[in-house]
């Protein structure tokens, strides 16, 4: 069984030592490593050269032009080789058992997905998978969900021929926020299989993550461009593949959008450009998903920082209640109206 590991890379010079000498430790030998270097500007692609020179494990593949990390990893994908692919951020790295101990689970039981836990490194916490997703609500859980679940490639492993079928039926196009979602959602339609492990095998690094990153105007509309370019991806997919599901685009679109009005601008803006950047999302969203939010976008400043810090609150609430014992209550709830 061989695993090939997709790295897109860009401008990360300073993590890629890290990050590669992770995967070059493995204790399970049989591995590609695929660094796409994006066409960075600063030393990455002169430093993954300089590995690939020692070990004949790691294949560099480099754009001619900057084309986003969507684009990244379908370059990765169409040149991968391994029996089962895994995507791996540029600035995070993987725990030296992880390749072993995929292996010891895929050798029984050949699953399309695999999810495991994953660590932070700023926080040293543990994010765990969700304990009740299973293949029958896989999909639902990214889009249907009352609170979705964030859209992550990079902690799971996918057997190749899924992401090669999933990747064939998305579209090319350039995005630096939200492809993750689009890449995720694709590939839960058209999985088979799915289970997960409690086994953290990534340290992510949640200092360099786009959602710690401050935004000035620019940043902003660099985001909404990305999200943009995803929604109308999104909308390509379901109305040529998946009929079906054409209501998903919609459920989506409010996802994005409350990334975007939370996170982005109240919670990574400066408040002199709250305004400012809440009168460009009309320019992304549609009027339906922007009518929802109506009343928040035209809150006073004041009223703004407040629901910023109602989002907060709700957010550490959340996070206290672990989602087995949600699913208790909501269980109990349920049985206790019917």
């Amino acid at each position: 069984m061989k695993f090939s590991i997709i790295i897109p890379i860009y401008n990360r010079s300073l993590f890629i030592d890290e990050t590669l000498s992770g995967i070059l430790n493995q204790t399970y030998a049989d591995i590609e490593i695929i660094c796409v270097d994006d066409c960075s500007t600063d030393e990455s692609l002169q430093k993954i050269e300089s590995y690939a020179v020692k070990d004949n494990r790691i294949k560099v593949i480099s754009h001619s032009k900057n084309l986003g990390p969507h684009c990244a990893r379908q370059t990765g994908v169409s040149n991968a080789s391994g029996d089962y692919i895994l995507f791996l951020d540029c600035d995070d790295a993987l725990e030296v058992f992880a390749c072993s101990s995929l292996h010891s689970i895929l050798s029984e039981t050949d699953y399309d997905v695999l999810e495991f836990a994953y660590k932070h490194k700023k926080a040293k916490t543990v994010s765990l998978p969700v304990p009740f997703i299973t293949i029958n609500n896989l999909f639902d859980s990214l889009v249907h969900f009352k609170n979705p679940r964030a859209g992550t490639v990079w902690n799971k492993v996918y057997k190749k021929e899924l992401l090669q079928k999933a990747f064939s039926k998305m579209q090319s196009f350039y995005s630096v926020m939200g492809e993750d979602l689009y890449e995720s959602v694709i590939i839960a339609y058209y999985a088979k299989s799915y289970t997960f492990i409690n086994a953290p095998l990534v340290l992510y690094n949640d200092e360099s993550g786009i959602s710690n990153k401050k935004n000035d105007l620019s940043s902003v509309k660099k985001s909404l461009d990305s999200i943009k370019a995803n929604l109308d991806a999104f909308s390509f997919f379901f109305n040529t593949h998946a009929g079906e599901n054409t209501d998903a685009v919609l459920y989506i679109e409010r996802q994005y959008l409350k990334y975007i009005f939370y996170i982005q601008i109240l919670m990574n803006t400066q408040k002199k450009d709250w305004r400012v950047s809440l009168n460009l999302l009309s320019g992304c969203f549609s009027e339906d998903t922007l009518l929802h939010y109506e009343k928040k976008i035209n809150k006073t400043q004041l009223s703004l920082y407040l629901e910023l810090i109602k989002y907060k609150i709700n957010i550490f609430l959340r996070q206290l209640m672990p989602y087995r014992l949600k699913k208790i209550i909501k269980d109990l709830y349920a049985n206790f109206c019917a």
